[in-house]
């Protein structure tokens, strides 16, 4: 019973803001199976790269990071509209 309500809880999801969390990784696939996910906040951590993105994301933002132009993969913006 728990494991459906945290898939009902998943499949509503529409924000994520984990700003200063000193989060320096994330795994490729974290979010992108998140198919409500509309905004993800990474701001202010240590990440060197970005993970895979749902298709839905229409806001991101991964400002005060250190991610180099090596750590941003295309994969990860392949089924992404056109960002806010």
């Amino acid at each position: 019973m728990a494991e459906k309500k945290q898939q009902l809880k998943r499949k509503k999801l529409k924000r994520i803001d984990l700003t200063s969390n000193f989060i320096s990784w994330v795994g490729e696939d974290s979010f992108r199976l998140l198919s409500t996910l509309q905004e993800l906040i990474l701001a202010e951590n240590r990440l060197t790269a970005l993970p895979a993105l749902p298709s839905s994301i229409v806001r991101l933002d991964a400002r005060l990071n250190r991610i180099q132009s090596s750590g941003v993969r295309p994969e990860a913006f392949r089924t992404i509209c056109p960002l806010h």
